[in-house]
């Protein structure tokens, strides 16, 4: 059998609210709920992820590399 007890006065180590004030680090825009796309590193972020695969697989159909 597994028991999790608490002494009597002390406070838990670990709870999920002092965890995520000190792990997270948030700018000063994501904590007054500004919204994130209007950082161009997200923009940025986003055409890289997305816009690059997709160029290189338009440059690979019409050069007939990929396809019949």
């Amino acid at each position: 059998m597994v028991r999790a007890e608490n002494k009597e006065g002390e406070e838990p180590k670990l709870t999920r609210k002092k965890e995520a004030e000190t792990e997270a680090f948030l700018s000063p825009a994501e904590k007054s709920g500004e919204n994130p796309l209007k950082d161009p590193m997200a923009i940025i972020g986003i055409v890289g992820i997305v816009g690059v695969p997709a160029l290189i697989l338009l440059v690979g159909v019409t050069s007939g590399y990929i396809g019949q």
